[in-house]
């Protein structure tokens, strides 16, 4: 029971959160994750014995993987594949996804940049942002302090 829950678990929050995580995807790719995604959790589901739901559990998994870098594996000689056959996976970063990243960099390691803790630096980033006139939920000013005050954190995650 306890493997079945955590993989069902996991499964479902996936299944519930990957297309509010995948900027485009096409109808044929989309219903292929879908698919892989339902497949998992009933194979999860009729699994009886530890190894039969782990096996299932890591087949799905490694389906997915494969399916969300652009297709399914595929039979060939050598062991290179070219899985941007039908799309291309492509990472982009808007500034308010920056600003969150640069947060929780600067909160887990305040002492690195000076601060005592993360509501130091919070204060440090109001100060600043009513400096510049700046509201505190204005999200690139966040990005915009960062590339201010600690140039080198800005670069290391630009």
């Amino acid at each position: 029971p306890f493997w079945e829950g955590l993989y069902v678990s996991a499964f479902e929050v996936l299944r519930a959160s990957v297309f509010s995580s995948i900027g485009s995807v096409d109808r044929q790719h989309r219903k292929a994750i879908e698919d892989e995604l339902n497949h998992a959790l009933s194979m999860l589901k009729v699994a009886k014995a530890k190894d039969e739901i782990n096996a299932a559990a890591i087949a799905s998994l490694f389906r997915l993987v494969f399916l969300l870098l652009g297709r399914l594996p595929y039979h060939t000689k050598g062991k290179r594949r070219n899985f941007g056959t039908f799309r291309t996976l492509t990472y982009c970063q808007t500034d308010e996804q920056l600003s969150w990243l640069l947060q929780g960099h600067i909160e887990k390691n305040p002492t690195k940049f000076g601060f005592s803790d993360f509501f130091d630096a919070s204060v440090a980033f109001h100060q600043w942002a009513k400096e510049k006139k700046r509201s505190m939920s204005d999200r690139p000013a966040y990005v915009e302090w960062v590339r201010e005050k600690f140039p080198e954190t800005y670069a290391e995650f630009r």
